[in-house]
């Protein structure tokens, strides 16, 4: 969540009403300062400044970085272990939780992530199981710093990528 600008809003409408990532099992907010979104959230701080520039064939957000930093931190918390199922959702992305587990339900035994376009995962709304989250923590943990995915960084080119086509190819 970018601080100071109508994603804060949008978060806290949300936890009042137990929408978005609020109809979960599980929730949490990522954000580069620790913003307090309700009385019982505040956002974990992920190191990095939240901006970055745009381009590729679609003059999309290249913040492939910011979201290395961010799944950086996610893996450090560890909440996502206690779910079989991760979702990253944008706070403007209208998400829908309980629709979600029916479909969940038909991927049981599936590991990966569940595509949500025909023409590759797109970055609104990305869901990935609790093994392929794993597996990025592995690869992770490969790296000499820890910091960023070994192979993925180091294997992938990706400085016109956004961070879902990163995390699709990853």
């Amino acid at each position: 969540m970018v601080p100071g600008g109508y994603e804060e809003g949008l978060l806290r409408w949300q936890h009042e009403r137990r929408a978005g990532i609020f109809g979960c099992d599980g929730s949490a907010v990522y954000s580069n300062q620790p913003v307090k979104v309700a009385s019982s959230v505040v956002a974990h701080v992920v190191n990095s400044t939240l901006k970055c520039g745009y381009g590729g064939d679609s003059m999309s957000a290249l913040n492939s970085w910011i979201f290395i930093a961010v799944w950086e931190k996610v893996l450090e918390v560890r909440d996502y272990t206690k779910y079989n199922w991760v979702v990253k959702a944008d706070p403007d992305a209208v998400f829908f939780a309980h629709r979600l587990v029916g479909m969940l339900a038909r991927h049981a035994d599936q590991g990966g992530y569940i595509n949500n376009c025909r023409y590759g995962m797109h970055g609104p709304i990305e869901v990935f199981s609790k093994e392929a989250i794993d597996a990025l923590a592995d690869d992770y943990k490969e790296s000499w710093d820890g910091r960023a995915p070994k192979s993925c960084v180091t294997k992938l080119q990706f400085g016109q990528w956004g961070e879902d086509m990163f995390m699709d190819q990853c």
